[in-house]
């Protein structure tokens, strides 16, 4: 009988001590090296910067109601401290530095005035641009680039809207001269200048993808799929490899962002089950291909616009 107590309370205290080791590979076993990257929220006219590395939940009033924002690393720059951003009383974009406090408005407002015109009812998407100051954006099925030192918008780009009107058109730059995006179910590398294509991964599908800065991997997904449980996959441009890294557990377009160093994916979702809408937040490790839950979704975040970088 003793032995059987003895052997069934070292049960118990493994029991814990596993329980506990496993809450610690959930939430506290990665490391997030980047001392300037904040996950970036917006709530009408805030924004709100989330600290990985000590937890830190820092706000930064605008002033102004903010329609949607978009924040993105420049490879060839140390790091950018800028977020893009569309004001609701307005229709121009601005430029706004979270270390600075400082907002520049960006372009000509009639000449903007009258491309909004043509789409009253469209989002714009913007960009960064790596490697240069200028900023890109759709409305409807055009892709528009400001010229930062021209001033001057022009437009370089017509796809097929029926054909993205469910999905969302994606794209990423990879240079001044080149735009990596779906076309005909094709991954490409379209070149402005030559108007030459060149396919990347062929028959991926009608899907939504995110690319590293670094332009090595790729994430993406069905947001129309079959089912419920969506699957993400990450692949390798270097090698080509694709690999299963999540199931989405709801039919929500679900949040992909990799961090500055290229080694983390933080992923957003919306689980279906007694806490439907409830955001839940993973952190994947690419090198280890491993997933780790993030213990903020119950701090007071509004909506997820990026990483900051």
């Amino acid at each position: 009988m003793i032995n059987r107590k003895r052997i069934l309370c070292i049960v118990v205290i493994l029991g814990v001590i596993s329980c506990i080791g496993m809450g610690m590979e959930r939430y506290n076993s990665y490391t997030v090296d980047e001392d300037t990257a904040p996950l970036v929220f917006l709530d009408d006219d805030i924004l709100q910067f989330y600290y990985l590395q000590n937890e830190e939940l820092r706000e930064a009033p605008i002033g102004r109601e903010i329609y949607s924002s978009y924040t993105r690393f420049d490879i060839n720059k140390e790091k950018r401290e800028e977020i893009i951003l569309q004001l609701m009383d307005g229709i121009m974009p601005a430029i706004y530095n979270y270390e600075t406090d400082e907002m520049e408005q960006l372009g000509d407002f009639r000449e903007l005035e009258e491309i909004n015109s043509l789409y009253s009812e469209e989002k714009s998407e913007y960009r960064f641009i790596p490697g240069s100051n200028n900023i890109s954006f759709t409305i409807y099925d055009r892709i528009f680039v400001y010229e930062y030192e021209q001033k001057h918008y022009k437009e370089i780009y017509q796809f097929n809207y029926d054909y993205y009107i469910k999905l969302g058109f994606s794209y990423e730059w990879k240079n001044d001269e080149e735009i990596h995006l779906i076309k005909e179910e094709d991954f490409v590398l379209y070149n402005v200048e030559t108007k030459n294509e060149e396919i990347i991964l062929e028959d991926i599908g009608s899907v939504y993808f995110q690319m590293s800065d670094d332009g090595q991997y790729i994430t993406y997904q069905d947001q129309w799929g079959d089912t419920g449980r969506r699957k993400i996959y990450l692949v390798n441009l270097h090698t080509m490899e694709k690999q299963e890294i999540y199931v989405a557990k709801s039919n929500y377009l679900v949040k992909t962002e990799f961090s500055p160093n290229n080694q983390y994916i933080l992923i957003m979702d919306h689980h279906r089950d007694n806490h439907l809408g409830k955001r839940y937040f993973y952190l994947y490790d690419i090198d280890k291909e491993k997933k780790y839950r993030l213990d903020i979704d119950d701090l007071p975040l509004s909506k997820f616009i990026g990483w900051g970088k």
